[in-house]
């Protein structure tokens, strides 16, 4: 019934087990975890009183609270945007088939008398 009236978010756990809310980290007690759970995500209930529960596949696992985990969150990187390149000239057309020509030529004469020899 407590559940009701809670604060409800959605948060993924990491690898360790962990998750975060309300900028505090919690693991998932040993005994409750369960295959498939890493990755996935749980349900984080706030209840009036203070307290959290945390549900995952509809059933409620323990946790606790613990300290940052030491190489989960790398420093943040400001992302600086690269200049645009300079507009560059138009590519040159290929000149492959300058010289090809399907009207005159010995060449094509011969194509079609062979052609039409083995049809």
């Amino acid at each position: 019934m407590t559940s009701i009236l809670s604060h409800v978010e959605r948060r993924q756990v990491v690898n360790d087990y962990t998750i975060r809310w309300d900028g505090k980290f919690y693991q998932i007690d040993r005994r409750d975890v369960r295959a498939g759970m890493r990755k996935a995500w749980v349900r984080v209930e706030q209840r009036l009183d203070g307290s959290i529960a945390v549900r995952f596949q509809d059933q409620y696992v323990r946790v606790r609270r613990c300290a940052q985990p030491s190489g989960e969150l790398p420093p943040l990187q400001t992302v600086v945007p690269k200049a645009p390149k300079p507009a560059s000239a138009p590519k040159r057309k290929s000149d492959w088939m300058k010289k090809f020509s399907l009207q005159s030529g010995p060449s094509l004469r011969q194509a079609v008398r062979i052609s039409n020899a083995r049809s």
